[in-house]
């Protein structure tokens, strides 16, 4: 073999190697950053059922039956369903539910694109 060829077919083999490296390296990446976005996401969420039981709790509605849905969508947006059951909040009581739809209300979670909707029954 001659010497040209030897360092053609090197080189060849070289850049396969490397694109090789570059697109498995690219796919490990993202595979990471989606993992990671996961993780954000499920933290965000307990904080934000915490904040929710909190501010029941302020009212007195200790043990309350909380409730988090979520529907993700491709393009990242995300819409939470919080359902909130406690035996002394009755929905036919309008100053006890309006009292606890305000401290739901108050409750936000620190990311983009979400909508939360909130239930009491």
């Amino acid at each position: 073999m001659k010497k040209s060829n030897i360092i053609k077919l090197v080189m060849v083999v070289g850049f396969v190697g490397i694109l090789l490296w570059s697109m498995f390296g690219i796919r490990a990446n993202a595979s990471e950053r989606a993992e990671n976005n996961k993780r954000e996401y499920r933290m965000q969420e307990a904080e934000f059922k915490c904040e929710i039981r909190n501010g029941l709790e302020k009212l007195g509605y200790y043990n309350a039956g909380i409730t988090v849905t979520k529907i993700m969508d491709e393009d990242g947006s995300r819409e939470y369903s919080v359902m909130v059951h406690h035996q002394d909040l009755d929905v036919f009581n309008q100053e006890k539910t309006d009292e606890a739809y305000s401290a739901l209300y108050g409750v936000k979670m620190n990311a983009e694109n979400i909508t939360v909707n909130y239930t009491i029954f």
